[in-house]
């Protein structure tokens, strides 16, 4: 039997996302901003919020250079 105090807090759910994705302390005040908003009241749709997330991560591991690839009308330019 599982016990719902059985299961790991979000905060410590959190930490091992963190630590699985191998995630710095530099790097978590960058991937942990808020999102932009461009005042729209739009959202990302799921794969937006996907090339967004690699995006940051990639920018907060340090690179200098990323490629954003997606298809013709997914929305690039809102991305």
């Amino acid at each position: 039997e599982i016990r719902l105090e059985d299961f790991p807090s979000p905060q410590e759910l959190w930490t091992k996302y963190c630590v699985w994705k191998g995630y710095t302390q530099t790097q978590l005040p960058i991937i942990n901003q808020e999102y932009h908003d461009d005042g729209t009241g739009k959202q990302p749709r799921y794969y937006q919020l996907q090339a967004i997330n690699k995006t940051i991560e990639a920018i907060s591991s340090g690179k200098d250079r990323v490629l954003l690839v997606m298809a013709t009308g997914t929305g690039k330019t809102y991305t």
